[in-house]
């Protein structure tokens, strides 16, 4: 993202949008963009993430909000996939992190 400073306000926009498809499908979307190294450690992580907080709602006694959970990670991979697609098209950054 070398360029981001020479693009307009509304080109920089344009590629962190949220992306619904990322949202519905998750890391089915990233192994069909073939970025399949990236959807696994997001699943890893948002998993370990998801578990202790759902640890820590259930033992502060709100353990029924911990049921929204999936919609956070749904929301973590709609916002990462343009970005991690542009990394690996256009910087050729097709790592595990």
């Amino acid at each position: 993202m070398k360029n981001l400073k020479n693009m307009s306000r509304t080109e920089r926009r344009r590629g962190f949008h949220f992306n619904i498809l990322a949202f519905l499908f998750g890391p089915l979307y990233y192994v069909a963009k073939g970025m399949w190294r990236k959807g696994i450690s997001l699943f890893i992580v948002c998993i370990a993430v998801v578990i202790a907080i759902d640890f820590f709602l259930a033992a502060i006694g709100f353990g029924q909000m911990s049921k929204a959970l999936g919609y956070g990670v749904a929301a973590v991979y709609a916002v990462r996939a343009n970005i991690d697609y542009y990394k690996k098209m256009v910087l050729g950054d097709n790592g595990w992190w």
